[in-house]
């Protein structure tokens, strides 16, 4: 094409910005035989990934961000993605002052009857127990439907920043729960409090960290299908969430083995492998 006759007087509005090609979703296996490469799945956990690549926790239909594909795919497949790509999400206008709204907030009716397991009133703490991975005899986990005994550990001991990971319970650590303020603590070392540390990476584990009764270190107990709260019951189990945010759960995500970093993700796919259940053990 031939040239402007004359030059523009002044710069356009906005530069032109090159968009990079984006690469399509591949599901290769699960598991998969070799470390997956960006765009690849279906992954469990960062360790399945090459690289410093990060392994993209998705629901269906969802974005795989860097990815094209994940957004026409109804199927819980997860991907490996530079995490670089997974920029947070920010408002497109935010306001400048506060939302103020004129309704009271009004507390649900009261039940009529007292619940069948409450959980501990305020100020008390239980006895101490292991936590351990609920198991079921209908479970196939790791090809093989023979009981198992998966329970929480602090790795390295019960000590600051050190995170929460699942061993055999035989020597797993003990913990307590305090309904004061709805924290699980070492029970060797009750200044500590289990703190999330992120979502839907295995890389952000449970940690150990000074209780200081912030929302990080407050749960919420519930079960999946019926009315259950932490209890002493081996065959009542429940869930444990972080406060406020009841999609999402605590888990090791996949079938089980040692040393397993206990993290917290979205409960579609923990409840879909059989690993988003606890109960007391010991």
């Amino acid at each position: 094409p031939l040239p402007t006759s004359l030059p523009t007087t002044a710069p356009t509005a906005k530069p032109v910005q090159t968009q990079q090609a984006q690469k399509e979703t591949i599901f290769v296996g699960n598991p998969p035989k070799k470390p997956l490469n960006e765009c690849e799945g279906d992954c469990d956990n960062d360790d399945e990934c090459a690289g410093d690549l990060v392994c993209h926790q998705r629901d269906p239909f969802e974005t795989v961000p860097g990815c094209t594909g994940g957004e026409g795919s109804g199927n819980y497949r997860d991907y490996c993605i530079n995490d670089s790509t997974a920029s947070p999400t920010t408002s497109a206008s935010p306001t400048h002052a506060p939302t103020i709204s004129s309704v009271p907030t009004v507390s649900p009716a009261p039940s009529v009857q007292p619940s069948l397991n409450p959980t501990p009133a305020p100020n008390s703490v239980s006895e101490r127990f292991k936590l351990r991975l609920y198991w079921s005899p209908n479970y196939n986990w790791q090809e093989t439907r023979k009981e198992t005994f998966w329970c929480w550990q602090c790795r390295g001991g019960c000590k600051v920043d050190k995170l929460i990971e699942i061993d055999h319970c035989k020597g797993a650590d003990y913990f307590q729960y305090y309904g004061e303020d709805n924290s699980y603590r070492p029970f060797s070392n009750p200044e500590l409090c289990v703190t999330e540390d992120g979502f839907d990476k295995e890389s952000r584990p449970l940690r150990l960290k000074k209780c200081n009764g912030g929302i990080k270190q407050k749960w919420d107990n519930s079960g999946y299908s019926e009315s259950v709260g932490f209890n002493f019951d081996k065959s009542k189990p429940w869930e444990i969430h972080p406060e406020s945010k009841m999609d999402k759960c605590v888990t090791q995500m996949h079938h089980p083995k040692a040393h397993e970093r206990v993290f917290i993700r979205r409960c579609q796919k923990p409840r879909i492998n059989t690993t988003s259940k606890w109960v007391t053990y010991g």
